[in-house]
């Protein structure tokens, strides 16, 4: 006949001898697959039990939590918590990368050893109040604002600070190769263009630091090629004033040239 139990209370130790690879099996009987076994967890308690036959799962007793971790078969775990309705998830795609979904907090370090994806294409917003370091480089499929909102004219944006808006390297190099234009001519009256133009000193409305340059609304007026104007502050490539002053010093220079021989006439 069947053995019936009853609860009570009390201490109970479960037990095996011997070289069986299995110390502690529990299963429930007619194939339900559900195993319930009761736990203490932080301040309140709890039970893991096998929700089927491919995921284990813990509920809280206190209302509106549970966590449950699942494998489907096929590679992939999932590690979710449900906190007021709200389900937050780990878990491996098919990549081999771990994702997350919801709200998840991490008060200590973390490290992953592989690929990390967090929040999905343009819908979360990552935010980084650390510092964030890459030993071996970084990527970025799209614009990248620094201290301010990415624009979508531009790949790299940082804000109009004395500090934070600076850049500071050994070198920039820019793309110019022949094979990326069409359409070349020379540039004609290099030298009228740069007597028009009017280098000033002036002082910033971010510090009051003493500084010299031009003012971009001129210079839109003479070379609107090199003054960006599509955002609300008009902005210049200075390094593309170079073959203007190039072209400019190459006039003058047939200029002084031309005198020379003149006064070269003149003297005999």
């Amino acid at each position: 006949m069947a053995q019936a139990f009853r609860p009570g209370v009390g201490n109970i130790a479960l037990f095996t001898e011997g070289k069986l690879k299995k110390k502690i099996q529990l299963y429930s009987p007619a194939g339900s697959g559900e195993v319930n076994t009761a736990a203490n967890v932080g301040q309140g308690t709890g039970i893991f039990y096998q929700k089927s036959n491919t995921e284990l799962e813990f509920k809280s007793l206190t209302e509106g939590s549970h966590i449950s971790i699942a494998d489907n078969g096929s590679g992939t775990v999932t590690i979710s918590a449900e906190i007021e309705n709200d389900d937050v998830g780990w878990y491996q795609n098919g990549n081999q990368n771990i994702e997350s979904s919801g709200s998840v907090a991490i008060t200590g370090s973390f490290t992953s050893k592989g690929g990390a994806t967090l929040g999905d294409a343009g819908a979360d917003v990552i935010t980084v109040t650390g510092q964030l370091t890459g030993s071996s480089g970084g990527y970025f499929n799209g614009n990248v604002g620094i201290g301010t909102a990415p624009d979508g004219n531009y790949g790299l944006v940082l804000p109009n600070n004395a500090t934070t808006g600076q850049i500071k390297a050994t070198s920039y190099i820019t793309y110019s190769d022949k094979t990326l234009k069409m359409d070349i001519k020379p540039i004609h009256r290099a030298i009228d263009k740069v007597k028009l133009m009017r280098g000033v000193t002036y002082k910033s409305h971010q510090n009051g630091s003493a500084e010299i340059g031009l003012i971009a609304q001129e210079v839109h007026k003479i070379v609107p090629e090199i003054v960006d104007a599509t955002g609300g502050l008009m902005g210049i490539d200075y390094s593309r004033l170079t073959p203007i002053l190039i072209e400019a010093l190459k006039e003058q220079q047939k200029q002084i040239d031309a005198l020379k021989k003149e006064l070269k006439g003149i003297s005999k």
